[in-house]
């Protein structure tokens, strides 16, 4: 059939299952510190984008765009990434502490 394809597919898959592997326990670790995860995939289309950047050497949006899988604005938008422009959350506090805390500020008033 396509042999190339085959191995190319065969080794995406390894690198996926490699990469489930990482990503549990990273997932456990922002889930634990409170983090989003809008917060988490804005910065890891960030990296993406910079890892192609790397890559591809002096490129277009679009070409970033097909090794990215990202659409071009994004892209455009996501160039130069800055870590600390994204982290939006510094001065707050975790999400779920705000949940818990109006959990406990909204108590109904306790009836005869």
């Amino acid at each position: 059939m396509f042999p190339c394809l085959v191995n190319r597919n065969v080794h995406i898959a390894h690198v996926l299952m490699i990469l489930d592997s990482l990503l549990a326990p990273l997932a456990r670790l922002l889930v634990a510190r409170g983090v989003l995860f809008p917060d988490f995939a804005e910065r890891m289309r960030a990296h993406y984008v910079a890892a192609a950047e790397k890559q591809a050497g002096k490129a277009t949006d679009s070409r970033l765009s097909v090794l990215t899988g990202l659409q071009r604005r994004e892209v455009t938008r996501l160039r130069g990434f800055v870590p600390h422009a994204f982290a939006r959350h510094l001065d707050r506090p975790a999400r779920r502490q705000r949940v818990q805390h109006g959990a406990r500020m909204h108590v109904a008033p306790h009836r005869p």
